[in-house]
């Protein structure tokens, strides 16, 4: 079972994807502007926010962290899947951030796969013009 304050921060996190070189944030529970567009600009419908950092929740070393993420970029190169790179971090920067993708175009099931891949206890499921939803695993 994860722990109410670990989902607290999932909650509470900010969120950040790189759009044209420029740092969109976004939060759980709000829509983004930008986001949406990115989404009807790509004719997607659907995206999930995901990081292979920490699995389960636990704190891995950089190196291995690294590994992690290079993983997941190569999961997503070889599903030719359209993706963009970010992080999620707390409002402080006090857990640092936790390197991310914004993957377009994907089911709400095959996100629930690639999390349990990843052993992620949550990830960020957004839907074109919805509020963003905070999935846990």
């Amino acid at each position: 079972m994860i722990p109410e304050e670990l989902i607290t921060a999932y909650r509470e996190a900010k969120y950040v994807v790189l759009i044209d070189d420029n740092e969109v944030v976004f939060r759980v529970g709000k829509s983004c502007d930008p986001i949406n567009q990115l989404l009807k600009d790509q004719s997607s419908k659907t995206a999930f926010f995901i990081t292979a950092h920490n699995p389960k929740g636990e704190v891995m070393t950089e190196d291995k962290n690294k590994n992690l993420h290079e993983d997941l970029l190569q999961d997503m190169r070889s599903r030719s899947l359209s993706f963009f790179e970010g992080y999620g971090t707390d409002d402080e920067e006090k857990w640092g951030r936790e390197k991310s993708l914004l993957i377009l175009g994907i089911s709400k099931n095959d996100a629930d796969k690639m999390a349990k891949k990843y052993q992620q206890n949550a990830y960020i499921w957004i839907e074109e013009n919805q509020n963003t939803e905070l999935v846990i695993m």
